[in-house]
């Protein structure tokens, strides 16, 4: 799927499930105009990091926001907190 469109990421995502976790900012957007509340995705605004870094960075978030991203939500994840929005969005 690394080589798949967006849309067709966040479709695939929707049928399987699963989680979108990116660096990708364009996938909030997606999500604002689909007004849709699935799938959950979890953006990493932060550039740079190492795969340990990345992690460390995303492994918190998942455990902290699991129910809500189970039920459909974005998680904006910057330099110093996350910030989680239910989905839709509006």
């Amino acid at each position: 799927m690394a080589t798949a469109p967006d849309d067709e990421i966040l479709r695939r995502a929707k049928m399987d499930g699963r989680i979108v976790v990116t660096l990708d900012r364009d996938f909030p957007q997606l999500l604002a105009l689909a007004r849709d509340e699935s799938p959950s995705v979890v953006y990493v605004r932060r550039q740079g990091l190492t795969g340990e870094s990345f992690y460390a960075a995303v492994s918190p978030v998942l455990r902290d926001y699991q129910a809500g991203l189970e039920r459909g939500g974005l998680v904006s994840i910057g330099r110093t907190h996350a910030r989680f929005r239910r989905l839709p969005l509006r």
